[in-house]
């Protein structure tokens, strides 16, 4: 990713009080030039529209919706290999994907 977009911040959001291991203790150790990594605790949503989420799966797309909104930016699932600079999405205050006639997403395709 770094190659292609060179991002200013890189968010982690969780829901985890004391989030740490050993993959977070390499992420701290590791060096990204002109890049500032800033950990984000944010409550689980337990709920939208009033009505119960069945599943954690549902939480993470509750809870991506809502920092996409409240802060803007670019979700990238870890597993997300960035070609092309993604920079003309950076105009918009949010932008996901929503083909016509099917459900919204909250991934980059």
């Amino acid at each position: 990713m770094f190659q292609v977009q060179q991002p200013e911040v890189i968010y982690i959001h969780t829901d985890a009080e004391k989030f740490g291991g050993r993959y977070w203790t390499v992420l701290q150790t590791l060096s990204f030039p002109n890049t500032s990594l800033v950990l984000s605790y944010r409550p689980r949503p337990t709920h939208v529209f009033g009505q119960p989420l069945s599943s954690l799966y549902h939480a993470s797309d509750v809870a991506r919706i809502q920092v996409l909104m409240e802060c803007g930016g670019i979700y990238l699932d870890a597993d997300t290999l960035v070609l092309r600079p993604l920079n003309h999405f950076r105009h918009f205050e949010m932008a996901v994907g929503w083909p016509l006639g099917e459900y919204m997403g909250t991934q980059v395709w």
